[in-house]
């Protein structure tokens, strides 16, 4: 344990050490909003993208509350 405690510490450090430099070089928190070249925004294929698989998430745990699927043939090892 304190073999691997003390180059994980020191690499975080570093981590963060790179990461505050990096945020101050780029004025990181100087505007109270963010600013955007362009605003980012989702188009209509994004969005059904979205919809298609929160529906296919729907069914899948419909499915397998009501025992269409059986968690074991799901998740069983081949």
């Amino acid at each position: 344990m304190k073999r691997y405690s003390m180059p994980l510490l020191v690499g975080s450090l570093r981590r963060a050490s790179i990461m505050v430099m990096s945020m101050e070089s780029r004025a990181f928190g100087a505007y109270p909003t963010r600013t955007f070249l362009d605003p980012p925004a989702m188009g209509i294929g994004g969005k059904l993208f979205c919809v298609v698989m929160i529906a296919a998430v729907c069914v899948w745990y419909a499915a397998l509350a009501f025992g269409l699927v059986h968690v074991v043939y799901v998740f069983a090892p081949r």
